[in-house]
């Protein structure tokens, strides 16, 4: 299965009014494209019930909320807002987590790549913690337009659980893992994205692809006020 990171409203996630770069790609080149999903491809939801249902969920984020933000929380979810996406794959995501994981416990990262849930730091900082500084990157699952600096769990609007951070924490995070370890200029993140991963690509390598993108991605999602979801 491949992992897309998709920003933009959740009306047209769901009514799948937008192409992935796969999609992208096969629509330019004239290729022909089929979606393969457990059960099936999945179907488009109406645009204005999900839209619908967003108002409530949102809602009764906002009044659980309640004093802990400053503002409601809010986006957009018209026809007319943008949608951004890319595709780190679950290699470019994984690794990028087990290297955030090892920074965060101060420990050396492993030279290859496995499997992010299966690394011992990963394990440790999975769980979200006081005073952690990469939590929006580690235990984010879904990450809504905000600054607030909390975490908190919650099931989407599909009854899936998800822990949602702020796209402002996410960026925080993840300029301050680069500072922190990487210390890659922009130049060098848009090299990263179009790195050589040959076969055996090295946990580095992948770790530096991930952040990259998502940094591009978090960027659009601070700019435009727009929520970030994982689409697997």
């Amino acid at each position: 299965m491949a992992l897309d990171i998709y920003v933009g409203g959740f009306a047209r996630y769901y009514a799948l009014e937008w192409e992935n770069v796969a999609q992208k790609w096969a629509k330019e080149s004239g290729t022909s494209y089929r979606m393969i999903a457990p059960g099936g491809a999945p179907q488009p939801a109406d645009w204005d019930e999900v839209a619908d249902a967003v108002a409530h969920w949102r809602a009764a984020i906002n009044q659980g909320l309640g004093d802990n933000i400053d503002q409601p929380i809010d986006w957009d979810e018209s026809h007319d807002a943008p949608y951004f996406t890319d595709r780190p794959g679950y290699d470019g995501y994984g690794a990028l987590v087990v290297w955030a994981a090892h920074a965060e416990r101060g420990s050396t990262p492993p030279d290859s790549y496995d499997v992010w849930y299966e690394d011992e730091a990963f394990i440790e900082c999975c769980e979200p913690k006081e005073g952690q500084k990469y939590r929006a990157i580690i235990c984010g699952s879904l990450w809504l337009p905000g600054s607030f600096e909390f975490s908190f769990a919650l099931q989407d609007l599909v009854g899936q659980d998800v822990h949602i951070c702020s796209n402002r924490s996410l960026k925080q995070a993840l300029e301050s893992l680069n500072t922190n370890t990487f210390d890659l200029s922009a130049e060098q993140r848009q090299e990263a994205l179009k790195a050589d991963f040959g076969e055996e690509p090295s946990l580095e390598t992948l770790a530096r692809f991930g952040l990259a993108l998502f940094h591009d991605l978090a960027t659009q999602s601070v700019t435009h006020h727009l929520p970030i979801i994982m689409s697997t």
